[in-house]
């Protein structure tokens, strides 16, 4: 994904995390900071480069605060619990900033703490609707991007939890596309050897591919396949796209198509 330049103003952002997120919260800065350049400016507590040594960081993370256009409240079940999160998205609330919670690791959004739950989040794993979100950035500030592989990014192994060496130690393959008459069920089959027992499975169109019209979880079997029927009614005439999604966070990607019965 790149951002077009544009006269239009910088973009704040600040990232509040728990210090045992801190791998995620820089990656997701280095992704944002990836696709935007210098349109943003992103405040994260743990970077040596938003609180220079010798300053007074107490003074800075408030003036940080102050000045952002969106605060990213990392919730994990280590940060819900700390304090100074709490102290952070109530001073985001009371100065008016627009509070996202970013779900991260085995947090959900009906375990969400008050006042965590109080606003409307983001799966950290939820790539369409973190590049929806995004895109609300850059329609803010007048840029166009393209889209991004997040899943080729550091962001996506440390959401995940993974190294980039593990990357290599499994490999999940899925298959199924093809072309299919409108309402014909959609079968998909594969193999995944990275020791995950659920298959996360979403299918987007080609004219909205951040946005999940159907999601599927799918066991896998002891052999390590995996075979699902999904229903076509409702999907109109037209190109899509299916993600799929391995607990550990290995991707595949396919292409099918539905036409119109003659």
């Amino acid at each position: 994904m790149t951002i077009e330049t544009s006269e239009h103003q910088t973009y704040r952002i600040f990232i509040s995390h728990a210090k045992s997120d801190e791998r995620i919260a820089i990656a997701l800065k280095n992704l944002i900071e990836l696709l935007f350049h210098e349109r943003v400016d992103i405040f994260v507590s743990s970077d040596e480069k938003s609180i220079p040594l010798g300053k007074q960081w107490f003074d800075i993370i408030t003036s940080a605060l102050n000045q952002a256009d969106s605060v990213l409240i990392l919730c994990s079940p280590e940060s819900v619990k700390r304090s100074w999160i709490n102290f952070e998205l109530g001073g985001a609330y009371f100065l008016g900033k627009d509070v996202i919670p970013i779900c991260i690791k085995e947090m959900k959004f009906e375990d969400l703490p008050s006042p965590c739950n109080l606003f409307q989040g983001i799966a950290g794993t939820d790539y369409p609707r973190l590049i929806h979100f995004l895109g609300e950035i850059a329609q803010h500030i007048g840029c166009q991007f393209r889209r991004i592989d997040i899943e080729n990014t550091d962001y996506h192994f440390a959401v995940h939890g993974l190294s980039s060496e593990q990357n290599e130690d499994a490999y999940f393959t899925v298959s199924g596309g093809g072309v299919y008459n409108r309402g014909a069920p959609l079968y998909l089959s594969g193999t995944i050897t990275d020791g995950s027992g659920i298959l996360t499975i979403k299918i987007m169109s080609a004219s909205n591919p951040y946005k999940s019209i159907r999601d599927v979880n799918v066991a896998v079997q002891n052999d390590q396949s995996f075979e699902v029927t999904i229903g076509t009614s409702g999907l109109s005439p037209g190109q899509y796209f299916v993600f799929a999604e391995t607990q550990r966070g290995y991707i595949a990607k396919l292409t099918f198509l539905i036409t119109q019965p003659s």
